[in-house]
């Protein structure tokens, strides 16, 4: 044997068995590759003296492992490569920061946005990379983030190389690892374009809004100058052809201006610019006010109107007291539009903490596909009958909105040819209750709008009004004249403000929005500044809130838009004025008679003929025997409450008798009540003197 060979051979054995005694010390070596074990067995062999079979077999486990390793490596590169082209692909800009704010990794978008390549940013501070300014401005919400708390707001930036700004939104999301904060991902989207349709959207919705804030004005504007120059023709006509052309255009100005409202209404509700009121909201006037201004309606078509009320409602409680009285007038006007025989029934209930009121008519009712659609905006029920009828089809959907927006419902059921029923669910905040019922529904023989009194009702008034255009001064001075006011008309503002300088004293103030020279919110600032307690009431053609909100912002008392009905403009004086006026029988040219009973034009009224007259009769004197004792009693002990309910009472009698002067006396009392105690007291003893005049023209003595 040649030695050589054999010294060969006899290395190479001990190099092996080297080899497998490292070989069972470590049987098994895992290397971990993407967080997944890739194991290397090596199968400890007894290879006994069989050196050529074992080498061939470490040989070939140590190709494969080198094969399933190479494998992995080229999976995981994989991943990485379609990683990167994912986050490279993503439109936003997705970066990672560690715990001491070093970039660990930033997509190709990010990079574009700052400029240097991946090599300059990586490992880079966040201050360094955002810069001084950028970094303090961000802070509070990069802390926030290192806190576990996930971030998203919204910056302006300017983009490298760029002219223009850009808006984004960057959300901060933590990358939590038991429970620790490691970092976290800013991810940055681009919402310009967003912002843009945004701020494109709202200058369409702002346009819309101006647009119809001047067509109303436009169309109010002459429109209260017909409205305004029908009353006062109405109140001075002896003709009862010519008072009844005068009646007619009040009709059909008002039906005009009431689809002028609707359309705004509607406007408004889309644009999201209906502010709901939270004052205290009075059920029983609310209601009254609703069935008076339908009453004259049902009257002449022949319907029976009338008030149900079920047990515990409120008798007051927190809301909007303009927009649920709009609900009801809705209501009831569209039951008395659709019955032609028969009644239309308002009825209030109590359910839980929600207000339940139910109109019912027995018109002509809906189909099962008229109801379907019966809350959608422009649509209507029977084209042939609304056709006759008229309407725009948004009254229902205007009720339907206003109450979603009150967290309130509408619901309705019908039956073709049996009529309708519709009820309204209203959530009642601080509600307060009374053993008393709400109100006693009156019928009424005047056109809405109008009350059938007679009589001043603003007496020795002083009155202020500023006012450019000259028709409304006409209008104005000649309707307020006939309410006994004193009247002192200026053209703008600035003679407003030179005749408060002068020391011309006035118990309040009618100013006009827009007029010459000085304006009317210039005015009141003004005037109020001089004198303060002076009421100011505004008038505008301007049927927006932007318009209010400014007036009253300058100081305005209250505020009215035109066209405005005498009616609506007496109570809002009486309600401000300083000192308001109360019309005593000593004040009439003849107080008995004003406050006496027509026996003759009461058997007219009542088909019951002379001698239910005469039982009515002797029904009112044994139960108002005491009334004017109780009258001046409530007033000695200032009991507004049992006072009101007096006024109220001796109104409903007075109705009952058709004693319109005694009626309106009683009406003011009570609402001083509510509004002016103090003057509440001081005219008891008048209305106590005028159901004494009453009862003794009975002729039951």
């Amino acid at each position: 044997m040649n030695p050589g060979a054999d010294d060969g051979f006899h290395r190479r054995h001990l190099s092996f068995q080297g080899a497998t005694a490292d070989l069972r010390a470590n049987e098994r070596r895992s290397i971990l590759v993407d967080q997944h074990a890739l194991g290397v067995d090596l199968m400890t062999t007894d290879l006994g003296g069989n050196t050529s079979m074992g080498d061939s077999a470490v040989h070939l486990e140590a190709e494969a492992s080198a094969q399933h390793l190479q494998a992995a490596l080229a999976q995981l590169t994989e991943r990485k490569r379609l990683l990167r082209s994912i986050l490279d692909g993503i439109p936003g800009r997705v970066s990672y920061w560690d715990h001491e704010l070093r970039n660990r990794f930033c997509n190709r978008a990010y990079l574009d946005w700052l400029g240097p390549s991946r090599e300059d940013i990586a490992g880079k501070l966040l201050r360094e990379v955002l810069g001084e300014e950028r970094f303090e401005f961000d802070r509070s919400h990069i802390e926030a983030v290192l806190r576990g708390e996930p971030q998203r707001f919204e910056r302006v930036v300017r983009m490298p190389g760029s002219l223009g700004d850009q808006h984004v939104q960057i959300h901060l999301v933590p990358d939590m690892v038991d429970g620790q904060v490691k970092g976290y991902f800013a991810m940055i989207f681009d919402i310009t374009q967003i912002k843009l349709a945004e701020e494109q959207a709202e200058a369409a919705s702002q346009a819309k809004s101006e647009f119809l804030a001047s067509m109303s004005h436009e169309i109010r504007t002459p429109l209260h100058a017909v409205l305004g120059l029908a009353q006062v023709g109405e109140r001075a006509t002896t003709d009862p052809r010519a008072a009844q052309t005068f009646k007619d255009i009040l009709e059909s100005g008002q039906h005009l201006l009431a689809l002028v409202n609707d359309v705004l209404d509607f406007s408004k509700i889309e644009a999201g610019k209906i502010v709901l009121d939270s004052d205290r909201v009075d059920l029983g006037q609310v209601i009254e006010q609703a069935m008076n201004m339908v009453a004259a309606r049902a009257q002449a078509k022949g319907l029976t109107l009338r008030m149900e009320q079920g047990p515990s409602v409120p008798h007051s409680f927190k809301g909007d007291e303009l927009r649920i009285t709009q609900l009801l007038i809705n209501l009831l006007s569209n039951a008395v539009k659709f019955t032609e025989h028969g009644s239309v029934t308002l009825r209030v209930e109590s359910q839980a903490h929600w207000l339940v009121l139910q109109v019912k008519d027995t018109g002509i009712g809906m189909s099962p596909e008229v109801q379907s659609h019966l809350f959608q905006p422009f649509v209507q029920g029977d084209g042939t009958r609304t056709r006759c009828i008229g309407g725009t089809g948004l009254g229902l959907s205007i009720c339907k909105r206003l109450l979603d927006i009150m967290g309130g419902d509408i619901r309705a059921r019908s039956t073709p040819g049996q009529g309708s029923t519709f009820e309204i669910h209203l959530p009642v905040f601080g509600a307060q209750h009374a053993d008393q019922p709400l109100r006693t529904i009156e019928p009424r023989h005047s056109p809405p709008g109008q009350t059938a009194v007679s009589g001043p009702r603003l007496a020795g008034l002083r009155v202020l009004v500023a006012e450019d255009h000259p028709v409304n001064q006409m209008v104005l001075n000649d309707l307020l004249t006939a309410e006994g006011a004193l009247i002192t008309c200026v053209d703008n503002g600035a003679l407003a403000v030179e005749q408060v300088l002068a020391g011309h004293a006035f118990d309040v103030m009618l100013c006009d929005i827009e007029m010459p020279v000085m304006d009317g919110y210039e005015a009141t600032r003004q005037i109020k500044a001089m004198t303060p307690g002076l009421p100011i009431i505004g008038l505008t053609a301007h049927a927006f809130d932007v318009a209010r909100q400014q007036g009253m912002a300058a100081g305005m008392t209250d505020y009215m838009t035109k066209p405005y009905m005498i009616d609506q403009l007496v109570k809002n004086i009486t309600k401000h004025a300083q000192q308001p006026a109360v019309i005593t029988p000593k004040q009439r040219s003849a107080p008995t008679a004003a406050f006496g009973i027509d026996r003759q034009a009461l058997i007219n009224h009542y088909p019951q003929g002379a001698q239910f007259i005469d039982r009515l009769f002797v029904t009112i004197r044994d139960t108002s025997q005491g009334l004017p004792r109780q009258l001046r009693e409530a007033a000695e002990q200032q009991d507004a409450a049992q006072l009101r309910s007096l006024a109220h009472n001796t109104k409903g009698m007075a109705a009952n008798l058709l004693v319109n002067d005694l009626r309106w006396l009683a009406s003011h009392v009570e609402e001083l009540c509510r509004t002016q105690p103090e003057s509440a007291f001081n005219a008891a003893d008048s209305l106590a003197s005028a159901v004494e005049a009453m009862i003794r023209s009975l002729g039951l003595d």
